[in-house]
């Protein structure tokens, strides 16, 4: 497999690249964005490591440029600063996963192999339960994978195997654009490659065919200093097909719902903090004492975990941060020290103080959604 290193670091490319060829991965090495851009649409990679403060175009820009284009293979963004607010800007940008710095090797490599996998699960088919997926269509064009014939209703078009290959890679990326030379490395590969001139050569015969065999419009249209890709599907077919769907899988309009009816929800499960901080409470008289007993110990912990990993959730990122804090503390089985009991007694004071005040307000708008998603939560904490 290939992927594209992005990275102006040098010694951190270096030592990156060296660590994934050793996992027999071929890399190629970019120091900016722009490099970048111009790798990513000249050859084919399976993968883009991305580093989000790269000179000259930005990794966030440079993610969301690429999706523009119909760039679909992952993007694993690399970044010093994981703040809510840039991990969200980089998956709105179109990446599929971060990672932050300083990191373990075994960890990217891990995270790497998760894209792989789900890249390769979804564009990958199961053609013995789901035949119509070896064939590709494009109105009334079809393409049969296994048979290698492409027909045009009832007449079938002979192509040579590159016109085939061409109409192939068109179908198979509906919005992706394509530059002369990303086409060459993707059908040929750079070395053994003709000119970029045979490329325009391979599509004007492939679209005189095409209209011989009975196709009324041009299926691959130019894009003005940039490559090639495939029109739109008609709008007779588009819709036909839209409609089908909607009925098989039994789509639904899902309006976007008022961040106050969300809100709502959560105001209703805020008082459980109350209940969950008293045990805190309790804790702490009882290491002020000298006499915190194992089972409250425990059920501290416990509350002060799951405070930690739902709070933010409810408008409360700081007090999340504090229970953690707690946790920690209360993880050790040995005595506290007295600096401990301080710091403990300190931490639950201000996760009350923090309880008492205004939540901070959800400025995320929910995204319309046209399918009715059903989604497995598997939590402990039940609100």
């Amino acid at each position: 497999m290939k992927f594209l290193l992005v990275e102006d670091d040098r010694l951190l490319s270096a030592t990156l690249a060296k660590v994934l060829e050793a996992n027999h991965y071929a890399i190629d090495r970019a120091n900016d964005g722009q490099a970048a851009l111009d790798l990513a649409t000249a050859v084919e990679y399976d993968l883009i490591l991305l580093d989000v403060q790269v000179p000259k175009l930005d990794g966030i820009s440079l993610c969301r440029k690429l999706r523009s284009q119909g760039y679909c293979k992952p993007i694993l963004l690399m970044t010093g600063n994981d703040s809510d607010a840039d991990v969200v800007a980089g998956f709105d940008a179109g990446a599929d996963d971060y990672i932050s710095k300083p990191f373990a090797t075994e960890v990217l490599l891990a995270r790497i192999r998760t894209l792989l996998r789900r890249s390769q699960a979804v564009s990958g088919t199961d053609s013995a339960n789901n035949p119509s997926a070896n064939i590709l269509t494009w109105g009334n064009l079809c393409l049969d994978l296994d048979s290698g014939r492409i027909a045009f209703g009832t007449q079938v078009i002979p192509l040579t195997v590159t016109e085939y290959n061409l109409l192939e890679l068109f179908l198979r990326n509906p919005d992706r654009i394509f530059s002369r030379s990303a086409i060459l490395d993707r059908l040929w590969g750079l070395d053994d490659a003709p000119s970029d001139r045979a490329i325009s050569t391979h599509i004007k015969d492939l679209r005189k065919k095409l209209k011989a065999g009975g196709l009324t419009v041009e299926i691959i249209e130019n894009v003005y200093g940039m490559g090639y890709r495939l029109k739109p599907q008609p709008e007779s077919v588009a819709s036909h097909t839209n409609n089908s769907d909607i009925s098989s899988t039994r789509k639904q309009q899902v309006p976007a719902r008022d961040l106050s009816a969300i809100n709502k929800v959560l105001d209703r499960f805020r008082g459980t903090f109350n209940q969950r901080v008293a045990v805190l409470e309790q804790a702490k008289t009882g290491l002020l004492a000298g006499n915190l007993e194992a089972e409250l110990h425990q059920a501290a912990k416990n509350e002060a975990h799951k405070m930690a990993g739902s709070l933010a959730s409810f408008g409360y990122p700081e007090g999340s941060k504090l229970a953690r804090s707690a946790e920690h503390l209360l993880e050790n089985d040995r005595p506290f020290t007295s600096e401990e009991i301080i710091q403990f007694s300190e931490l639950v004071t201000a996760l009350l103080q923090e309880l008492a005040s205004p939540p901070v307000t959800s400025t995320a708008v929910p995204a319309p959604a046209v399918l009715s998603h059903r989604v497995l939560v598997v939590d402990d904490d039940p609100p």
